[in-house]
């Protein structure tokens, strides 16, 4: 959720000190939510997808394709890593945790 804000807002053309101005949020604070720093409350991610115009559905959209690409990728390097697919045949716990790990960003 975190990148995905950051390129909605780098799309904007807004700065950071810019979003937070018409978000009414700290510019820390949105640096901390960009760089995955500090937990989002729905107030604030309300907040900011009002600031940039951006529908709730087409957030929650863009985030089910960002998280969808993340796993593909996820999956593409175990295929393409023999270490990692061993420490995964060996640990098959962990690549559900990675995944949920995915799911929840």
């Amino acid at each position: 959720m975190n990148e995905i804000i950051k390129q909605l807002r780098i799309t904007r053309g807004l700065t950071q000190r810019e979003l937070a101005e018409i978000s009414g949020l700290q510019q820390s604070t949105i640096c901390r939510i960009e760089n995955n720093c500090s937990a989002t409350s729905w107030s604030k991610l309300l907040a900011l997808l009002i600031a940039l115009k951006i529908d709730v559905n087409d957030f929650i959209t863009k985030l089910n394709s960002f998280n969808s690409r993340k796993v593909c990728e996820f999956l593409s390097l175990i295929i393409d890593n023999p270490k990692i697919r061993k420490e995964l045949a060996n640990n098959p716990k962990l690549l559900a945790t990675k995944i949920l790990r995915i799911f929840s960003n």
